[in-house]
């Protein structure tokens, strides 16, 4: 049987974790409202894809960063299978066979490598901004 150990504290944390968090700034506050953000817009997103997502998010969202992400680069960073990979990038562009996918990703074509690379999307870009609003402190507008 399987029990994960959770503390508030960083205390007993697995130490790659806790160097990952400092080193982004990231607080288990902002985790749980990030998160619950995008299960607002969609309830059934998994960790791995919602990771999948923000991973290419993050790279691709600015006009300084040119170079597609292979789904062999998303794999070897994510520390998934490629397998895995691809499912869920399945899931967060067209979906399988163009059926069921969510749109927050586009495949293009990688002219460095076969097959497809990822970038985010308008209907990515779009789920960012609603989490984004759902994540303001009340009060503040969006000027």
């Amino acid at each position: 049987m399987f029990f994960l150990f959770f503390s508030p504290t960083r205390d007993g944390m697995p130490e790659h974790i806790r160097d990952f968090l400092d080193r982004e700034h990231i607080t288990w506050n902002e985790m749980e409202k990030l998160l619950n953000g995008f299960r607002a817009i969609k309830p059934d997103i998994t960790v791995g894809t919602l990771l999948t997502f923000l991973y290419i998010a993050r790279r691709t969202s600015n006009e300084s960063s040119d170079i597609p992400i292979s789904l062999k680069v998303l794999s070897d960073a994510l520390g998934m299978s490629y397998q895995s990979a691809a499912r869920h990038c399945d899931l967060l562009s067209e979906g399988v066979s163009g059926n069921g996918g969510l749109g927050w990703i586009e495949k293009i074509s990688n002219p460095q490598e076969r097959g497809k690379a990822m970038q985010l999307s308008y209907g990515g870009l779009f789920a960012l901004l609603q989490v984004f609003e759902k994540l303001r402190p009340e009060g503040q507008t969006g000027e």
